[in-house]
């Protein structure tokens, strides 16, 4: 079977994507966790994901994926962005698994410039 799938805004929670997706015929997502215009982090609700994983499953809904926010810069020589940019990757990780996604897609950001051999945040 031919896979079709669309980045979709959870705005409304994890299953108005899920929903949106179905009315296109689609059948694999991809979705942020959260706004990705904002370091905030919220897990869903146990209620949630399990109403989002059974619609999937009863829809056929697969492969799952989460894209992780564009702020993250894990080659920032900045401390509080490369820390921020961990715990966000983080967050998205373990959503990944709470909602049954089989990965997430990330942009390990830039070293801006200064060389791959710069120090870096740790």
């Amino acid at each position: 079977m031919r896979r079709f799938g669309a980045h979709l805004s959870i705005s409304g929670g994890l299953i108005k994507a899920a929903e949106s997706l179905v009315k296109i015929n689609g059948n694999c997502l991809q979705i942020f966790s959260g706004s990705p215009r904002g370091w905030q982090e919220q897990l869903p609700s146990e209620a949630e994901i399990k109403k989002f994983r059974d619609f999937c499953t009863a829809k056929d809904i697969q492969p799952i994926f989460i894209h992780a926010k564009y702020l993250i810069n894990l080659g920032s020589d900045k401390k509080e962005l490369y820390e921020l940019s961990q715990q966000s990757l983080k967050h998205d990780l373990q959503v990944a698994g709470l909602i049954g996604a089989v990965g997430v897609i990330v942009h390990l950001g830039s070293h801006q410039g200064r060389g791959f051999a710069a120090p870096r945040a740790q």
